[in-house]
C-alpha cells in the first residue's frame, strides 16, 4: 500500500526552492516557460487574461513569472494551486503584494469561475500518480479555453531511440538528482529518489519492493555517474549506467524487499 506524502513533509519550502535554484536542468526550462508565456501574452488580444501556476509548491517560479507579466501591458490574474499547504503558505507569505490568488485544491477537482488563458506546470507532471494523468489532462482539457496555451515544464530526457538507450540516459538523469540530495544531505529524499528510480527501470521486476542493500548499492553509485556527466564525459558515464542498470538485476536475486516507495504529491 503506498502512502501519501509532500515534499514540505521532508524539505522545508525555502530550502526546496534553493535546491531548485542549483538544478542542472530547472533553470534552462524556466527560461523557456516564462519565454512562451510572454510571448504569448503579448500576442494576445485579450486586455485580461486568466493564469494558473499548477503544482506551484513554495512558489519559486510562480514569482519569477509574475515577475516577467508585469512588465507587460496587460492585466493578469495569476493562481498558484498545490495541495501541499505548508508550501502553499509559505510562498503566500512570500506574497507580500498580495497580488496572487493562492488556491489549496487537486487539479483533479479544481473548476475556476472562468476558463483560463494559460496554465504552467514545473517539475508537476511527474510526481502526478500514473493511473490519474489522464484525468488531470481530462481537467486541463476542460477549465482551459480553446485556443489556450498548456506548458508542460519537467525533467525530461534527452530525446532517445530504444528502451535501452532510454533507460541509460534516465540513470544519468537520476544520478543527478540523487547526488544533489546527497550533497545537500538530505538522505531521505536521496533514498526515495532511488526508489523512484528502481521503479522506473525494474518496475516488472521489483514489484514496488527495494531492499536497503539494493538502495544503498545505487547511491554509491550515483555519485560517479553525476561527476562523470557535469565533467561533460558522456561516454563514460553511458558504461557506468549500463554496470548499474545490469547489476542491481543481479543483487535482486534471492533478496526480500521491504521499502515500498512514498508517493508523492506537490
Amino acid at each position: 500500500m503506498t502512502q501519501n506524502y509532500f515534499y514540505s513533509d521532508i524539505i522545508e519550502p525555502e530550502t526546496y526552492n534553493q535546491i531548485l535554484s542549483e538544478h542542472l536542468y530547472i533553470e534552462a526550462s524556466d527560461r523557456f516557460i516564462i519565454e512562451k508565456i510572454l510571448n504569448f501574452v503579448n500576442q494576445s488580444k485579450c486586455e485580461y487574461l486568466n493564469i494558473l501556476d499548477l503544482g506551484c509548491g513554495p512558489g519559486r517560479i510562480t514569482f519569477k513569472v509574475l515577475t516577467e507579466l508585469k512588465k507587460t501591458n496587460k492585466n493578469i490574474n495569476l493562481t498558484a494551486l498545490d495541495i501541499d499547504l505548508k508550501a502553499l503558505n509559505f510562498a503566500r507569505k512570500s506574497d507580500v503584494n498580495k497580488e496572487i490568488n493562492f488556491a489549496e485544491c487537486d487539479i483533479l477537482d479544481f473548476n475556476p469561475e472562468h476558463k483560463l488563458d494559460i496554465i504552467f506546470s514545473q517539475g508537476f507532471h511527474h510526481h502526478f500518480p500514473k493511473n490519474q494523468v489522464k484525468a488531470y489532462l481530462d481537467n486541463i482539457y476542460r477549465i482551459l479555453k480553446t485556443d489556450g496555451l498548456y506548458l508542460v515544464g519537467d525533467e525530461f530526457l534527452p530525446e532517445y531511440t530504444v528502451e535501452n538507450d532510454r533507460q541509460i540516459k534516465a540513470v544519468i538523469w537520476y544520478s543527478h538528482i540523487i547526488s544533489g540530495a546527497l550533497n545537500k544531505n538530505f538522505d531521505t529524499l536521496a533514498r526515495e529518489e532511488v526508489k523512484t528510480f528502481l521503479d522506473d527501470i525494474f518496475a516488472d521486476k521489483l514489484n514496488n519492493f527495494k531492499s536497503d542493500n539494493l538502495i544503498n548499492f545505487v547511491l554509491n553509485q550515483t555519485q560517479e555517474i553525476n561527476n562523470l556527466a557535469l565533467n561533460k564525459d558522456q561516454n563514460r558515464a553511458k558504461v557506468k549506467a549500463k554496470e548499474l542498470i545490469k547489476d542491481p538485476r543481479r543483487k535482486q536475486r534471492g533478496i526480500r524487499y521491504s521499502n515500498r516507495t512514498v508517493c508523492f504529491r506537490i
